[in-house]
């Protein structure tokens, strides 16, 4: 059984995530000070795997306010908001590789979601030095490939990027808003791998109050959007757009989610402040996971495909899952 679980371990890690149907699990960020991790859980109901399946190592590499966790071969990045750096965790060997800063030159700052396209990580900035963009780097390496600034409309409604999501057609739909409601603007924006703007997909004033504001992390739902709204007293919640941005569904109106995704089981996951719940989008009801209430305070959410190698299991907090599959 060991070996098969390695071998299945060395494929996956290979291999990649084929596609979001091979995916296993789903890698939470939670951000509380009580407890900074990446959480892991079944993609399959949503339930928890493991409440600290990777943290700091208390020396170079601490969380403090970490925004997304992303499955990049053997390595899951991470990025932390405060940190101001893309933490990298090799999960064959349970260590910490060199974080990501910049270009050695510009520091990162105040960075969200990220995503991977090719050989190519897109990570989102909203603080000083690249100012509002996307920042480029090696999938493999490391190494800095460059960045470009996102899209401003106006100086008086100018917009931080919030996450990054690969459309099927090759595309970067990228989430971006104003925190102001009276002269603020909320986005969804097209651009070319390259970053040039190619026009938007969702253009809300947030001083109408109503349809989807705030809008953090995309996931796909299909061939239709996922999109957490984050703010709006009223209209904050869990979003379904169609491709050319038009508003299908709205859940949970009144929360103010991070993140929306599609469990296997139809349900959604979504995070808030208060940890990871399951919206069922039946009857728009909110189910706590082992992961919710004091102590929890949840952002994005990211699929991983693999289970790591046997001798990285304890580190990574999976001891019960080997143990359970074993006992099969």
């Amino acid at each position: 059984m060991k070996k098969a679980l390695l071998a299945l371990a060395v494929a996956s890690v290979a291999g990649g995530i084929a596609s979001s149907a091979s995916a296993q699990y789903l890698m939470v960020t939670n951000f509380s000070s009580s407890g900074r991790s990446v959480m892991l859980f079944n993609k399959s109901n949503g339930s928890l795997v493991s409440q600290n399946w990777i943290v700091g190592d208390g020396g170079a590499n601490v969380f403090n306010s970490q925004t997304e966790a992303l499955s990049i071969g053997s390595d899951v990045w991470i990025s932390d908001q405060v940190q101001n750096k893309v933490f990298r965790y090799n999960l064959a060997t349970g260590t910490y590789k060199t974080a990501l800063t910049g270009d050695g030159t510009t520091n990162l700052n105040n960075i969200r979601g990220m995503a991977r396209q090719g050989n190519t990580v897109f990570v989102a900035n909203a603080g000083t030095g690249f100012g509002n963009s996307i920042v480029k780097f090696d999938a493999n390496t490391g190494a800095y490939l460059g960045a470009f600034a996102i899209q401003q409309f106006s100086s008086a409604t100018t917009t931080q990027p919030w996450d990054i999501h690969v459309a099927a057609n090759g595309e970067l739909l990228i989430s971006n808003y104003s925190a102001s409601n009276t002269t603020g603007v909320s986005r969804i924006d097209r651009y070319d791998a390259s970053g040039s703007f190619l026009g938007n997909v969702y253009f809300n004033n947030n001083n109408t109050g109503t349809s989807l504001i705030g809008p953090q992390q995309i996931n796909a739902d299909g061939s239709n959007l996922l999109v957490g709204g984050f703010s709006g007293t009223v209209s904050a919640g869990a979003y379904q757009l169609n491709a050319s941005g038009s508003v299908l569904n709205s859940w949970g109106l009144g929360f103010g989610f991070r993140s929306v995704f599609r469990l296997d089981n139809g349900k959604f996951m979504v995070t808030k402040g208060d940890g990871v719940w399951i919206l069922d989008p039946s009857n728009n009801t909110l189910a706590a996971t082992a992961a919710a209430g004091p102590g929890f305070n949840a952002k994005y959410i990211s699929e991983i495909a693999f289970i790591p190698a046997p001798g990285s299991i304890a580190l990574l907090g999976l001891g019960g899952l080997l143990a359970a599959r074993r006992r099969r």
